[in-house]
């Protein structure tokens, strides 16, 4: 019978469990060789041998960065952005009013407007 059927039923549940069983030893064993929790964001860099920083990746605050997990800055989730994003704005740019970056994050002092005499 090409459909199957009772036996093809019991030989599909038996190499399910086996491959449930060597999927969990896979996992134990990996678990076991790591320094960090398996869960830790900073693990996918460092799975492809990115070094990891603590600073966070301006590009990918903004939306542009091209690296992706080949990026050594982390990449916050989208729920930690707009808290980080108004940390960044804590801190005066480099630039100050000469930034003319319309995706900057940090502060940018306002020039005095000319005060009439």
């Amino acid at each position: 019978d090409a459909g199957g059927g009772p036996d093809a039923f019991s030989a599909w549940e038996a190499f399910l469990e086996s491959y449930r069983r060597y999927a969990l030893e896979v996992v134990g064993c990996a678990q076991a060789m790591l320094p960090v929790d398996p869960s830790s964001p900073a693990l996918c860099g460092m799975a492809i041998g990115a070094a990891r920083t603590e600073r966070h990746c301006v590009h990918h605050l903004t939306g542009e960065c091209r690296r992706g997990f080949r990026c050594p800055d982390r990449h916050p989730v989208a729920a930690q952005m707009p808290a980080i994003r108004r940390e960044f704005k804590r801190k005066a740019c480099r630039f100050g009013s000469e930034c003319y970056s319309p995706k900057c994050l940090f502060y940018h002092p306002r020039s005095e407007p000319a005060t009439k005499r």
